[in-house]
C-alpha cells in the first residue's frame, strides 16, 4: 500500500512538472520584462505606465495598435518623435516580453481623480495676456485646423489661399476631432492619454493644458463656450472644466462606475443618503482605518467633496466628564469612538 501511494505521488509530481516549469518561466519572463521596462521605458512613459514625456502604456491606450506593430516600434523607433530604437539593445524575445508586459493590465486600477487632474494643469500663455484680435491678415472665420495624426502635429491653414499659417506639436494621438469656441477663436484638442489642450487660433499660441483622465474618449464644448466636458474610459468618469483656463470644476462617475461604487458601499456597510444624476452622497461611520480604506477604493471614481467629523464618542451610564481647558475640544470619555464621514462621489 505504501509503495502504491509512493508511486501515485511520484506520478503526480512527474505530471505536474511541466506545469511547474511553465509557471516558473512565466514568473521569470514577467520579472525580466519588468526590469526591461524600468531600465528602458520608465523615464519617458512613467514608472506606473501612466505616461510622462511619452504616452501611457496601458492596454486601453494601446487598443488601436497591434502587438506586431508595437514590437516594430520598440525595435525600430518612431520617426519624428523621441522614441528611440531598441533593436540593437534587446533581442527579439526580450522585445516580445516587453510588449506583452505593456499589454497586460496593471495589478491595481490606476487612480486619476480631482487631485491628479488639478495638479496636471499647465498654463503656457495666460489668455488675459494675449491680444483680442488676430495676429494675421487671413479671414479668421475661414481657417482649417488639420490634425496630423501620424506625427502628432496640427496645422492652421488659410482657407482662402490654402497656405499654412503655423504648424505646432500636439499631444500624442489626438482623438475625437478639434472642438471650437462659439466665436471661433479657440480650438480644444483631446488626446487618448487624457490631455485637453486649449489653443488660441487668433494669436497662434497654446494657452493651457490639463490631463483630465488616463484614457479619454472625447470632449465637448458647451454652446455658450463656458465649459468643456470630457468623457473618460479610464477611469469611468465625466470631467467638467472651465473653458477659460481648463480649471477643474467637477468630476462625476458614469453609470458603470456608479454600479461599482454602490457595490463598494455595500461591502463597507456604508449608506447612500442622496442620489442625483451626477453623484452619490455616502455616509459611513467606523474607525479611521476603515474610512481611510473606503476613501482609497473610491478615489479612482472621483471623490468630489468630503465632510469628516473626526472621532465622536459619548460616555455610557452616569458620571461627570473631565473638564476641558478653555478653548479646547471636548475630550472623548469612552474608548472606541468612530469617525463620521459624508462624501459625495
Amino acid at each position: 500500500m505504501n509503495t502504491f501511494r509512493s508511486f501515485k505521488a511520484l506520478a503526480w509530481l512527474v505530471a505536474s512538472a511541466p506545469a511547474l516549469v511553465c509557471i516558473a518561466d512565466a514568473y521569470a519572463d514577467e520579472a525580466a520584462a519588468n526590469a526591461a521596462y524600468a531600465e528602458h521605458c520608465a523615464s519617458c512613459h512613467g514608472a506606473d505606465r501612466l505616461g510622462a514625456m511619452g504616452p501611457a502604456l496601458l492596454p486601453e491606450n494601446l487598443e488601436r495598435l497591434r502587438r506586431s506593430a508595437a514590437e516594430q516600434v520598440v525595435a525600430e523607433g518612431r520617426l519624428a518623435t523621441q522614441m528611440p530604437a531598441f533593436g540593437a539593445k534587446l533581442t527579439r524575445e526580450q522585445i516580445k516580453q516587453l510588449v506583452d508586459y505593456i499589454y497586460t493590465p496593471p495589478a491595481s486600477m490606476p487612480v486619476w481623480d480631482m487631485h491628479e487632474i488639478a495638479a496636471s494643469r499647465v498654463t503656457h500663455n495666460a489668455a488675459s495676456s494675449l491680444p483680442d484680435k488676430p495676429a494675421f491678415g487671413a479671414d479668421p472665420l475661414n481657417l482649417f485646423v488639420v490634425v496630423e495624426a501620424g506625427d502628432h502635429h496640427a496645422t492652421i491653414l488659410d482657407g482662402d489661399r490654402l497656405e499654412p499659417l503655423t504648424r505646432f506639436a500636439t499631444r500624442f494621438a489626438l482623438h475625437g476631432g478639434p472642438k471650437f469656441s462659439p466665436d471661433g477663436r479657440y480650438v480644444y484638442f483631446a488626446s487618448r492619454d487624457g490631455w485637453i489642450s486649449k489653443y488660441d487660433i487668433w494669436n497662434l499660441k497654446m494657452v493651457c493644458e490639463v490631463r483630465a483622465g488616463i484614457n479619454t474618449r472625447n470632449a465637448a464644448v458647451s454652446s455658450d463656450g463656458r465649459f468643456v466636458m470630457v468623457g473618460n474610459y479610464l477611469p469611468h468618469s465625466l470631467v467638467v472644466l472651465d473653458a477659460r483656463d481648463l480649471a477643474l470644476i467637477k468630476v462625476a462617475a458614469t453609470g458603470d462606475a456608479r454600479t461599482h461604487v454602490m457595490q463598494l458601499v455595500d461591502v463597507y456597510r456604508a449608506r447612500i443618503i442622496d442620489v442625483s444624476p451626477e453623484s452619490l452622497v455616502i455616509e459611513t461611520t467606523g474607525t479611521e482605518d476603515k474610512i481611510d480604506s473606503l476613501l482609497e477604493v473610491l478615489r479612482p471614481y472621483g471623490v468630489m467633496e468630503m465632510v469628516r467629523t473626526g472621532r465622536v464618542a459619548m460616555a455610557r451610564g452616569t458620571g461627570t466628564p473631565d473638564k476641558a481647558a478653555p478653548g479646547s475640544a471636548p475630550a472623548a470619555t469612552s474608548a472606541g469612538g468612530d469617525d463620521v464621514s459624508h462624501g459625495s462621489v
